[in-house]
């Protein structure tokens, strides 16, 4: 059985017998990608802040504690890394408290919250995120929502009840907000440009790869040049077509 060869000129010509299904089709997954991300995908907003842990309370001069966890210099008082290490493993504890639904029952029931939309504590928990920054005493709180004002608004709640449920767990302490959350003036996702470069990408890799399916599956003769490469049997001489 005759086993066909390719070379690169034969994938080039296949390319352009299909010329204008590879440069329409990336156009029109594009426009189908664009269409699905505008009109169907719902936009989702995020915001964030950082809060400061610290394992001690605010330092005084006849403050035991403080002398624990601090060295005295001539130009005053200096923390050294033992507590900024505690205070770093206080920060990832919280990390895992403040995830939970009991902590999140008390966001939604904050006095000074105001929410555009109905929030259960699971949905609130599944939105948030918590994470130590790089294992140090600073916490890092985004939450992702539907709702760009909503996004602020609960970040600033839960930096409210975090104050008082830190309390519950640690006798000594402080939170502080080191950056506010404000409210974003654009959707994260989706995002539009990315989309459309993926839908075109796509329907140029599906293009090519149907025009070269095609060239693979066609065993009929076009030229001289494909009965010498099956027979192996020189044309001298071709009868042009003029039926056109």
């Amino acid at each position: 059985m005759f086993k066909r060869q390719f070379v690169i000129k034969d994938y080039l010509n296949m390319l352009l017998a299909h010329l204008k299904l590879i440069v329409i089709l990336p156009f029109v997954c594009a426009l189908l990608s664009y269409t699905y991300t505008v009109f169907l995908v719902t936009p989702t907003y995020t915001s964030s802040m950082l809060v400061y842990v610290k394992n001690t309370d605010a330092a005084s001069a006849d403050d035991s504690d403080y002398y624990r966890y601090s060295s005295g210099t001539s130009s005053g008082p200096r923390v050294n890394s033992y507590s900024m290490s505690a205070s770093a493993q206080i920060a990832a504890t919280c990390a895992l408290l403040f995830k939970t639904d009991r902590f999140m029952t008390n966001v939604l029931t904050d006095e000074e919250l105001e929410t555009e939309r109905t929030y259960s504590p699971g949905g609130i928990k599944a939105s948030a995120r918590f994470e130590s920054v790089n294992d140090t005493q600073i916490l890092r709180v985004s939450i992702t929502l539907t709702s760009a004002k909503d996004t602020a608004q609960i970040l600033k709640a839960i930096y409210r009840q975090s104050e008082n449920y830190y309390k519950d767990y640690f006798p000594t302490g402080q939170i502080f907000m080191v950056e506010e959350p404000v409210t974003p003036l654009a959707p994260g996702t989706p995002n539009v440009s990315q989309n459309i470069i993926y839908g075109f990408g796509a329907g140029l890799v599906v293009a090519v790869g149907i025009a070269l399916l095609i060239g693979f599956i066609d065993t009929t003769v076009k030229s001289g040049e494909d009965l010498y490469k099956i027979y192996d049997i020189p044309v001298f001489a071709e009868i042009i077509d003029t039926n056109y």
